[in-house]
């Protein structure tokens, strides 16, 4: 099994910044790009780069650390589950977790968290995870997109995300479980930092590959910039 964590991050929070810094993993983080237009820049290194295995998506307010990382690929060792995940709760402080045991409506915009209390395994099935150290295998990346909710009402894709409830609809369509491991339980930093979108002097991709460690700058991240 070889990971790669992808970031989608439209903001600069220093304790996650801090967090990755002690990361393992190889990763690319795209700083400062609109949602989907990032997640199609992570899926495509991911594609392009063969020797990964599973691509993990970690939203940029999310607080991972290696201990939660290595809790879910053991889980993949052991079970070669496709899709898995950890915990993380909702809002600061909050009783509710980033998951749904039912499937949201797409275009609702109602979730029903799970509250923590209810949890009564260590690892169990939802319909729905709001990414929260979602790690995918490699035949279900190249089997899916990242669609948002208003690219498949043929509107401009960056205009309504919600990236995440699409992927879980398709893996409910597809029969495709997504897991949860309660122990690798996350901090959620929800309203921290400001998102920068409309800047594109500041955009960047930052790549960790082994040693290698780059920088892409530029409107596009196409720019080396070291």
């Amino acid at each position: 099994m070889k990971l790669l964590l992808g970031m989608p991050s439209p903001r600069n929070i220093e304790r996650i910044k801090a967090s990755w810094d002690k990361i393992e993993e190889d990763y690319i983080i795209v700083k400062h790009f609109k949602e989907w237009t990032a997640y199609q820049k992570i899926r495509n290194y991911f594609l392009e780069n063969k020797e990964y295995t599973h691509l993990a998506i970690c939203p940029d307010d999310l607080l991972i650390t290696q201990k939660d990382i290595n809790i879910l690929k053991k889980d993949i060792y052991i079970y070669n589950f496709p899709v898995i995940c950890g915990i993380c709760n909702v809002e600061p402080e909050d009783e509710y977790l980033a998951i749904c045991e039912s499937m949201p409506i797409i275009g609702e915009h109602k979730f029903n968290f799970m509250k923590r209390k209810d949890i009564r395994d260590v690892i169990f099935r939802v319909d729905h995870a709001g990414f929260p150290l979602q790690i995918i295998r490699r035949d279900i990346v190249e089997k899916f997109d990242f669609d948002s909710e208003s690219s498949i009402i043929g509107s401009d894709p960056d205009a309504i995300g919600n990236l995440d409830l699409m992927f879980s609809h398709k893996c409910k369509e597809n029969n495709i479980p997504i897991m949860i491991d309660s122990r690798a339980d996350m901090l959620h930093l929800r309203r921290s930092g400001t998102p920068i979108f409309d800047d594109p002097t500041v955009r960047y991709i930052e790549y960790k590959r082994g040693d290698l460690h780059n920088f892409l700058s530029g409107p596009n991240g196409d720019q080396k910039t070291c």
